[in-house]
């Protein structure tokens, strides 16, 4: 009974050798990690935050729309969930984060189109992100390991 739990063991451990170094960790447990970080483009204007499978935008120094991320290969799933009142450039005197049901509370709109999910391709090159979008690519530069 000993051997064969020593076996189970040493079999487990195989696994997650191999898991490990040949990518199957990747694929089991997401591509998150790779992402996590500050990103700015290349004249420091925006600034892209991975942390933990949630994402941050800020726009010269400030927010503007933040929510929750996911990975499937080489896709870039956003979902923006918050919206800030720096996004809305003045509409509003209150200042801070808006959900869509507070958008909704404060003007009585439903500001869908700011809302929900959307996809980018991504490739990351030491420290350089690629996002592939309905308007080009960009590239951002990783500046700071969260």
């Amino acid at each position: 009974m000993k051997m064969k739990a020593h076996m189970t063991i040493q079999f487990i451990r195989l696994l997650v050798f191999l898991a490990l170094f040949t990518g199957l960790a990747v694929a089991a447990f997401g591509q998150e990690d790779i992402l996590q970080g500050v990103w700015f483009d290349d004249d420091h204007f925006s600034r892209l935050t991975f942390n933990n499978g949630y994402y941050k935008v800020e726009s010269r120094s400030q927010p503007t729309t933040k929510g929750v991320y996911t990975v499937a290969g080489n896709e870039l799933i956003f979902h923006r969930t918050h919206v800030h009142s720096n996004f809305l450039d003045g509409i509003t005197s209150r200042y801070g984060w808006f959900s869509r049901e507070e958008m909704y509370a404060e003007f009585g709109i439903r500001f869908n189109a700011w809302f929900g999910s959307s996809t980018q391709i991504f490739t990351i090159n030491g420290d350089i992100l690629t996002l592939v979008t309905d308007f080009g690519e960009q590239q951002l530069i990783r500046v700071q390991w969260e």
